[in-house]
């Protein structure tokens, strides 16, 4: 019996008893056995895995957990068979498992897959270039980048938002010495290096670590910067001043950010007022 007379009969198999595992493993094999360097064996892997899905959707609705576990295992399997290969079956399995927050790709796969469709004709030699404009529904530069990044393979600097963005901010001495510390136990690194090679979900990871262990209530990485303006504010610092440090395009954007934060100042004003008068 050749291959595609044992596919047709395992298909049917599974059209008859969905619920049966071991066709499931069987059609997995076969897709094995035809070897991964054959495009015959990922077109049925990738009919494999809707099957298995559909499986496994039905096995939960009749509450066949064990079955439903089974076939998820397998879902995972027939992507990282898959994974060297195609780009979008690697998406998947890198997040496969990972709760939905933690994903990037699968939750926008629906208009993100064109580009990584498009990315594999190149890695199939079908494109010599690709450029890439990335749609607006996949969020505001930052999403962007990321993308971009696990495409490229490396990491894409953009313009910032204004040009007040472009500055030089004083850092305290105590930060430099942090700081020159910290390069000292760098390898070998050069001018045009990242200072901080570190993902904004390392960096979430870490202050998640920080909060559970100090107690403090868990923030936003963004919101250190609010902190670090509601800091200034509280040291008596201009709202000009602030504005100039956080980079914003007119004092204005400041004040209805923090505005807030001056009324608490009102008494400290009165009181230096009494100092001064006879």
């Amino acid at each position: 019996m050749d291959n595609y007379e044992l596919k047709r009969r395992i298909v049917a198999a599974i059209s008859a008893k969905p619920l049966d595992f071991a066709t499931y493993e069987d059609f997995f094999s076969l897709c094995r056995e035809v070897g991964e360097a054959d495009p015959l064996a990922h077109e049925w892997n990738h009919e494999l895995r809707d099957l298995v899905a559909n499986g496994l959707q039905l096995s939960v609705s009749k509450g066949d957990f064990d079955t439903a576990e089974r076939l998820d295992g397998l879902l995972f399997r027939c992507l990282v068979f898959s994974a060297p290969y195609y780009f979008d079956d690697y998406l998947q399995a890198v997040e496969y498992g990972k709760p939905l927050d933690k994903k990037f790709y699968q939750p926008r796969r629906h208009y993100l897959k064109r580009y990584v469709d498009a990315y594999q004709e190149i890695l199939d030699g079908k494109l010599d270039f690709l450029s890439i404009s990335m749609p607006k529904r996949c969020g505001k530069s930052q999403l962007g980048i990321n993308f971009t990044n696990m495409l490229s393979g490396k990491d894409v600097i953009t313009p910032p938002k204004t040009p007040k963005s472009n500055r030089t901010i004083p850092i305290p001495d105590g930060l430099c010495d942090c700081l020159q510390e910290y390069m000292s136990h760098c390898y070998d690194l050069q001018p045009d290096d990242r200072l901080f090679p570190y993902t904004k979900n390392f960096l979430y990871h870490e202050m998640e670590h920080g909060c559970k262990v100090s107690g403090v209530k868990r923030i936003r990485v963004h919101d250190i910067r609010h902190s670090h303006a509601s800091l200034l504010v509280e040291m008596g610092c201009s709202p000009l001043l602030i504005a100039e440090r956080l980079g914003h395009e007119k004092v204005q954007a400041t004040m209805d950010t923090y505005s807030h934060l001056y009324p608490n100042k009102q008494v400290e004003v009165a009181r230096q007022l009494d100092g001064i008068m006879p």
